[in-house]
C-alpha cells in the first residue's frame, strides 16, 4: 500500500511512469524514495523535501 501512496504522491511532479519506476526501484533495491529520486536526478533533495517532506516516514511502518 505504501508504494501506491508514494507513486500517487510523486505522479503530479514526475509523471506516472517515473513515479512507478521510482517506487519499484526503491522496493527492489531497499532504498528510500528520496534516494532513488535524487539518484535518477528527477529532483534535488531540497525540491523533494519542499514538495513531499519525509514521505518515507509518513508512508512507512510506524517508528517506535
Amino acid at each position: 500500500a505504501s508504494d501506491v501512496y508514494k507513486r500517487q504522491a510523486l505522479s503530479p511532479m514526475l509523471g506516472y511512469e517515473n513515479a512507478t519506476l521510482v517506487a519499484k526501484r526503491a522496493q527492489l533495491e531497499n532504498k528510500t524514495v528520496r534516494e532513488v529520486v535524487t539518484e535518477l536526478s528527477l529532483m534535488s533533495v531540497e525540491e523533494f523535501e519542499a514538495i513531499l517532506g519525509d514521505v518515507d516516514r509518513l508512508a512507512g511502518p510506524p517508528q517506535s
